[in-house]
């Protein structure tokens, strides 16, 4: 697959909920994103998108070298291959350049390469796989690395060698080329002698065709050093009829004549000899250069061929040779100096070849038993082939980072103003007296003047300067960062906005501020169906329990419950929230409190008049009032990690304040002047309700001119998380929506058992897709009535209209479904909010508040097992005598799944799941649940089970079918349809051994109302258990306890949310007993339990209904 590809299949698989993109480099190297909106790929630098809306996917080519900017929180995902090292592992990691400063780095390993690494360092330690008790997988994963490492290293130092060899053989061959002549007449003449023909053949890269047809050699191939050797010695000692060698003067007779003849038959070891026809000798001579045989002789018309290295020389046996003449090299005859030099840096080379081979020898046959492959034999070709696919990647390297410095330089010039013609001119500062500070703003002689009256020049020729009008009056601008005749005068670069001023002259005159906004009919309508989904009760006003919710979705918790402080108990009706919100009453804004944006150097100057105010305040030399308050605050403060403007102050500027409300208010506006598109969610809607006395269309136009003369990233708005504030008047539309969510909750609770999440989405999931559509969602919610509660019909538009909303609001990652992570993010609340949420008494009527409980309708049914039988009440009669025989039997073979021997639990408790349940062909077990021990090193003994057998089937003369059985079992004793999780203890993992002590309970969830569960089920991991860990029972057969439950452990010094486990008082709970649990704000509440009903003697008997025959 190629990386477009990939990136398209990760945005499609839905994996990647709440990103808009994915990052991967493409055919061209290019930093390039995939959006998920019209799958369009766009250049990074050119998309828009923020670091934490998108994906980034690497290859392994590209993970040298690149750098894309990532969120500090970002999570990488880094996967082993079998062929990795540990620069692989190092350069993939790298890409993270903020780990350990909030970016974490997560191996990814599939079980083939964990069982490869597991093998690797047994074997490099020296024993079993059995043995191996490996303290932390990643240490191992890294010594793993390290050990692939230094065997790619050791197969380059092979490479190195036989590269070395070569050159030592080229590098005669290059000198005898270089001494070419460099006139016509002579060089046809030099082209022609042997020496000139043999030395280009050794420079030449010839790629060798033979196949071996000896099964044996080519399963075991001869070593690279020899071959090698007997490459060399051919080229060092050639025949007389070839001339001298490469080390050789072409008239010498010292190595060139290095050939003996022999006229004795006898002397020829060959048997099987290979032969060729040629009457020509200078075809003998080319083929024996092209093969790199080491010399030839013609005797009647065949040409006999030596191999290199080799004594024997390669002909026909027949019997009619006669005499025949042999050539064997002649070892007697001395070697030049040049050729004994040579032959010595040989044997140097080779002694280093040798030592490497013989200690590599080992490791390059556990790896050919590990991978099934043999050694490394390299020929010229690939050494060629790797010599160019290093200086591939060395390119590759600089053009990927020459690419990255112009896309930087690039988004560097994005984040400019706007080209215009900017003045300087009449830009010096304008004083002001500080003691005018005491003073009212209407009175004071000060160079403030409101937001609302801010604007910029667009220039002589440009259309009219219009300044957003509706904005808060407290907010003021000083003349020393913007003069307000600038606007009609000339275009003026703006600076940032740093520093603001938080100006209260009279602490003891703050009367309440009511800036009154009018409320359209439309605001007034969502507003209205808002409130009713959160009157649950539906009495027309919302209590303490109610408004907690309504005032979380506007992200006015603080606020909220300062609010319902001043009501003395008195709910909130909907007259009084539209006159609160008219009036702003809400956000308990003050009169006489004042915010200004100021100049740096302004800034800077009112710190030092702040300091001498504090010092003549301290000596009571100040002229100012003591209810005068002055607090210098920062805009980049409050957006750090800091969280607080504030810089200095003095005077009650923040005592006096009665809710932090108009100062965040001031703050989220100063930000959106300074042209930021980064806020939260809290701070988008307390921005969203500033804007509020705002013109919607006016506020874009308002913005961009702002920002032209700023220096800022140029990009189109519609793209930035600020977006939202250019086409929404106000939050009420998103207030809707968190109502209904807020009302599911409730939903959900006021089931009886509760409804928890999980359980939920699978029931609206009809078509078990695990997703759910419109038509699920919608007929979901009128199953829980959440239509009644804004009294509209189930055809009504409105109601699709809202429905719609929520499923927008839910699909995070716009794929047309909920699945249900997505279900469960905006739905779930965190334990202290659940347990927060009262019980609800619903004044509605009686029909309806018997249908809420109801099972779901038909369109929702649980998913099902095998077809369930129609019961009568014959068929459930347990009687003296029948086919089926119930009996209570002791059980002692079971399976240990979790104790807290290593958790910090205060008590002793272990859990065991029963096994071989299956007792001969026509008898089975019945295991409702896992077993609980109060100890961990006792395992359940002489435990009472259910034993089931078929009367007909059983015994030495009956087959023993158990079709019969299973079908009783399935009709009074099905297994579960699924499970719903009770209850979950996450532990940390141990330090030294990095294992975990999690457990999960799961309750059966039976197949209809018929059936119940006696039991819970416990695993290790978050996966639901198979139907098969437990069985469900009729509920004709069950009975109550006749005694309460007692508490047989509870969770107490582990943390984590309480939990407490019951089981039935009869002492089994120190040899075994199924247990229920009570977790959350009920722990401590003994849960209703059932048992199965009491068996009158030892046994009873049953008979298979009819209708499951």
């Amino acid at each position: 697959m190629s990386n477009r590809e990939v990136a398209e299949e990760l945005l499609k698989a839905g994996g990647l909920a709440g990103l808009k993109g994915v990052v991967f480099l493409n055919e061209a190297d290019k930093r390039t994103v995939l959006l998920r909106e019209g799958m369009k790929e766009v250049d990074l630098a050119q998309c828009g998108l923020a670091w934490e809306e998108r994906f980034t996917f690497y290859d392994h080519a590209h993970t040298t070298g690149m750098d894309i900017k990532q969120p500090l929180s970002c999570t990488a995902c880094l996967t082993l291959s079998k062929d990795m090292t540990f620069r692989d592992y190092s350069q993939g990691a790298y890409r993270m350049r903020g780990i350990g400063k909030g970016q974490c780095i997560e191996l990814i390993v599939i079980p083939e390469v964990e069982s490869l690494i597991k093998r690797n360092l047994a074997k490099a330690e020296g024993k079993p796989v059995a043995d191996r008790n490996p303290d932390n997988f990643i240490v191992d994963a890294i010594a793993w690395l390290v050990l692939n490492g230094l065997g790619k290293d050791a197969k380059k130092h092979k490479l190195l060698c036989q590269q070395n060899i070569i050159n030592l053989l080229r590098t005669a061959a290059m000198k005898h080329m270089e001494s070419a002549p460099h006139t016509p007449e002579t060089i046809q003449s030099w082209v022609a002698q042997p020496k000139t023909r043999l030395s280009l053949n050794q420079l030449r890269n010839r790629i060798n065709y033979d196949v071996c047809n000896n099964v044996v050699e080519a399963a075991q191939p001869r070593p690279l050093s020899e071959k090698l050797e007997q490459e060399f010695e051919g080229h060092l000692r050639v025949p007389s009829s070839l001339g001298a060698s490469t080390w050789e003067d072409s008239g010498s007779t010292a190595a060139g004549g290095g050939w003996q003849q022999l006229a004795n038959r006898d002397s020829f070891p060959g048997k099987d000899a290979e032969w060729k026809k040629f009457n020509d000798p200078q075809q003998c001579q080319d083929l024996c250069m092209r093969n790199n045989y080491g010399g030839f002789v013609v005797f009647q018309g065949f040409a006999y061929f030596r191999r290199q290295g080799r004594e024997e020389l390669l002909a026909e046996q027949k019997e009619s040779w006669g005499a025949t003449l042999w050539v064997v090299p002649d070892t007697s005859q001395p070697l030049s100096e040049a050729a004994q030099e040579a032959q010595k840096k040989f044997g140097e080379l080779f002694q280093e070849l040798k030592t490497s081979e013989e200690a590599s020898q080992k490791a390059q046959q556990s790896e050919a038993d590990d991978s099934g492959e043999g050694g490394l034999e390299l020929s010229q070709e690939q050494v060629q082939e790797q010599e160019q696919e290093q200086e591939q990647e060395q390119e590759q390297e600089q053009e990927q980072e020459q690419e990255m410095e112009i896309e930087q330089e690039q988004e560097q010039v994005v984040e400019a103003a706007a080209r215009q013609s900017y003045d300087r001119k009449d830009s010096g500062p304008v004083p002001w007296k500080t003691a005018d500070l005491d003073k009212d703003l209407s009175k004071a002689k000060m160079p403030f003047f409101q937001l609302s009256e801010f604007a910029v020049s667009k220039g002589i020729v440009k259309s009219s300067v219009d300044a957003l009008t509706g904005l808060p009056s407290y907010l003021l601008l000083s003349d020393n960062y913007y003069r307000r005749e600038w606007r009609f005068k000339s275009v003026r670069r703006l600076k940032n906005i740093i520093c603001f001023l938080e100006w209260v002259p009279d602490s003891k005159n703050l009367p309440e501020l009511k800036e009154a906004i009018k409320l359209t009919d439309s605001q007034k309508k969502q507003l209205e169906e808002a409130f009713a989904l959160y009157d649950k009760d539906g009495n027309g006003h919302i209590d303490e329990f109610e408004s907690r919710d309504f005032f979380r979705d506007q992200d006015l918790e603080a606020e909220g419950e300062e609010i319902m402080k001043s009501l003395n108990g008195q709910p909130l009706t909907l007259e009084r929230v539209e006159e609160e919100l008219s009036n702003q009453s809400f956000y308990k804004l003050q009169q006489g409190r004042y915010f200004v944006a100021l100049s740096l150097d302004e800034a800077e100057h009112f710190r030092g008049v702040l300091h001498s105010m504090k010092q003549a305040d301290r000596k009571k030399v100040g002229v100012f009032s003591e209810t005068c308050g002055l607090a210098l605050r920062s805009v980049g403060n409050s957006e750090s990690l800091l969280g607080d403007s504030l810089l200095d102050e003095r005077g009650p500027v923040t005592s006096s304040a009665i809710l932090g409300y108009q100062r965040e208010v001031s703050e989220q506006l100063l930000r959106f002047t300074n042209c930021s598109h980064s806020f939260e969610a809290r701070e988008l809607s307390v921005l969203l309700r500033a804007l509020q006395g705002t013109e919607l269309e006016r506020r874009a136009p308002w913005w961009l001119d702002l920002r032209n003369c700023r220096r800022r990233a140029q990009v189109p708005y519609q793209q930035l998380p600020l977006a939202k504030v250019f086409t929404a008047q106000d939050g009420l539309d998103d207030l809707k929506v968190e109502a209904m969510l807020s009302r599911l909750r409730w939903a959900f609770r006021r089931r009886q058992p509760p409804l928890r999440v999980a359980d939920a989405f699978l029931l609206m999931d009809t078509n078990r897709d695990g997703r759910l559509d419109m038509t699920e969602l919608r007929i979901g919610l009128e199953w829980l009535r959440l239509h009644k509660a804004q009294k509209l019909d189930k055809g009504n538009p409105v109601w699709q209209e809202q429905v719609a909303a929520l499923a927008k609001r839910c699909d995070k990652d716009n794929d047309g479904g909920i699945d249900l992570t997505e279900f469960k993010e905006a739905l779930e609340l965190d334990e202290m909010d659940y347990q927060g949420m009262p019980e609800a008494q619903y004044a509605e009527e009686a029909a309806d508040a018997a249908s809420f409980c109801d099972s779901p309708p038909s369109s929702m049914i649980h998913p099902q097992g095998p077809q369930l039988p129609n019961l009568s009440e014959e068929d459930c009669r347990l009687s003296g005598n029948g086919r089926f025989r119930l009996k209570w039997v002791r059980h002692g073979d079971f399976d240990e799944i979790w104790s807290t021997k290593r958790t910090l639990a205060e008590r002793r408790l272990s859990l065991y799941s029963a096994k071989h349940l299956r007792k001969g062909k026509a008898r089975e077990l019945i295991s409702f649940g896992d077993f609980a021990v109060c100890d961990y090193d006792k395992r359940p003994e002489q435990v009472e089970m259910l034993d089931v057998q078929d009367n007909h089937e059983s015994g030495f003369f009956n087959s023993g079918d158990r079709a019969k059985l299973e079908a009783f079992l399935n009709a009074f004793f099905p297994h579960p349809v699924r499970f719903s999780k009770v209850w979950t203890q996450i532990s940390s993992a141990n330090p030294a051994t990095g294992e975990r002590y999690d457990l999960y309970l799961w309750r059966p969830v039976p197949p209809s109302d018929d059936y119940v569960a006696l039991g819970l089920v416990a695993t290790t991991d978050n996966r639901e258990p198979e139907v098969t860990r437990a069985r469900c029972v009729l509920k004709k057969w069950t009975e109550p306890l006749p005694d309460n439950a007692a508490p047989i452990w509870s969770d107490a010094g582990t943390g984590g949310q309480a939990a407490t486990f019951y089981a039935e008082t009869t002492g089994h709970q120190h040899r075994g007993t199924t247990f229920e649990a009570s977790a959350g704000s009920e722990e401590s509440v003994c849960p209703k339990m059932l048992r199965f009903q009491s068996i009158g003697g030892s046994k009873v008997y049953a008979n298979l209904p009819p209708d499951a025959q």
